[in-house]
């Protein structure tokens, strides 16, 4: 249920489309009951009432307005001039001592209203008083507001894509050209196992985002997630002498017999991702919540080849050949964004997309280690420069109760300027102790997040 609505018993309810201002009264110096009451429109906290994850709130001083929630695609009306008639026609005036400290009354004073904002029903003045004021909706820190707290415990499904090409293991026996077994002098062999064929499952984990309401305008926000494994694995059927690695490491082939006679290859992947995020947000008297904040991302992968080569000498045995690499990416930085309204036409379905962007500084390192007969490495190098992260979701709320929603949404996170294994390949030699780093990768997750909102 909207909280935004006219209360039993207020003299008036005034529709103001979700935006800030203040109410006026002037003094009756006719005696008749005749008044004029402007409302008028300012930049000072009032109530504004955009953004999708804290899109009811209700301010004391707001008791008999009703806004107008503004989106995309159904926009608010325009908050109009608030006039009252002759007190013979139902209104019958302020009660000034009432306004003080907002004590309810038996006589029909409605509760909890702002001095100066509200008007009130069975005036003990018998007309109307001048106020101190104007006083604004509900604006000032930690004013009265409901929800205090919104609190969205989620699933988030990701998935890893944009996953670039980078042969790792080529076939030294080329299927073209039987029945000659090798490819004719200046033909490149094909390509046997690719790390874009890697096949990557589905990673989850928590997602926490939790919003403190300061008043009807600004708010702190907190978020946090923590999804893992991306899990991914590639192999090449097993084929005795058929591949080769594809100088991986600074293993080159015909360096040793070993690196161009292959029986059997594998890659395997795997990764994780962070984020903790605090951010200021800021109600407008339209559809958007703009904000603004401080951002941690890591974001965590290795990589495993595996093969192995046979051999006849002094007897036959299986031989095999391992290269691991791990980087890790440390992101610190600030952010900007914007929540928008996408539909609200005042019922239980509501719209909204959540955009944010930053740039950031990226602590790299990577390590990197290999086996051949032999323990390689390990070698590590790090870097410092500025990366880019970015997230787009997309998501509907279904309210079930005034505190208790249902929601669902589709994210797009990605990050460039990042260390990533594979691209460590080539700047690596662990044959001859060097080791370099190279931060030019991007990764690129997507995936639908569900969970539960409370408002309290």
């Amino acid at each position: 249920m909207n909280a935004w609505q006219n209360r039993a018993g207020s003299p008036r309810g005034v529709r103001v489309a979700g935006c800030t201002g203040f109410a006026r009264t002037l003094r009756n110096t006719t005696g008749l009951g005749l008044t004029a009451t402007a409302l008028l429109l300012s930049v000072a906290p009032a109530t504004a009432t955009a953004g999708g994850f804290d899109s009811f709130l209700d301010g004391e001083g707001d008791q008999v307005v009703e806004p107008v929630e503004t989106s995309v695609l159904t926009p608010g009306e325009e908050a109009p001039t608030i006039g009252f008639g002759d007190p013979s026609g139902g209104f019958d005036g302020y009660d000034s001592a009432a306004t003080v400290d907002a004590v309810p009354r038996v006589d029909g004073v409605y509760p909890g209203a702002e001095p100066g904002v509200i008007p009130y029903g069975g005036g003990a003045d018998g007309g109307f008083s001048t106020w101190s004021g104007p006083v604004d909706f509900g604006g000032g820190l930690l004013r009265p507001v409901s929800p205090r707290w919104v609190v969205q415990t989620d699933a988030l499904f990701l998935w890893q894509g944009n996953i670039g090409s980078r042969p790792l293991y080529l076939n030294t026996r080329s299927t073209t050209t039987q029945p000659n077994p090798f490819p004719p002098p200046g033909t490149l062999p094909t390509t046997a196992l690719d790390i874009n064929q890697t096949a990557n499952e589905a990673a989850v984990g928590p997602r926490i985002g939790v919003i403190f309401n300061l008043d009807n305008i600004y708010s702190i926000e907190g978020n946090y997630f923590n999804v893992r494994p991306f899990n991914g694995e590639q192999s090449t059927p097993h084929t005795a002498g058929a591949y080769q690695q594809n100088f991986l490491a600074g293993f080159r082939p015909p360096d040793a017999p070993g690196f161009q006679d292959i029986d059997w290859a594998q890659v395997t992947t795997n990764a994780s991702i962070m984020s903790a995020e605090l951010n200021w947000r800021r109600r407008t008297c339209g559809p958007v919540t703009w904000l603004s904040g401080f951002r941690w991302v890591e974001w965590n992968q290795g990589l495993q080849l595996l093969d192995t080569y046979g051999t006849t000498a002094p007897i036959p045995l299986e031989q095999a050949e391992r290269i691991t690499t791990n980087t890790i990416n440390d992101l610190y930085g600030g952010q900007a964004g914007a929540d928008v309204m996408l539909w609200n036409n005042g019922g239980p379905i509501r719209f909204n997309a959540v955009g944010k962007a930053g740039v950031f500084l990226n602590n790299a390192v990577q390590h990197t280690s290999g086996f051949s007969e032999g323990d390689l490495g390990p070698l590590s190098a790090s870097a410092q420069q500025t990366a880019f992260f970015g997230e787009l979701g997309i998501f509907g709320t279904w309210q079930m109760t005034d505190w208790l929603a249902w929601r669902t949404g589709y994210n797009f996170f990605w990050l460039s300027g990042v260390a990533v294994p594979v691209d460590q390949l080539n700047t690596t030699d662990v044959l001859n102790n060097t080791a370099t780093i190279n931060t030019n990768g991007s990764v690129f997750l997507n995936g639908v997040q569900f969970g539960l909102e409370s408002r309290w």
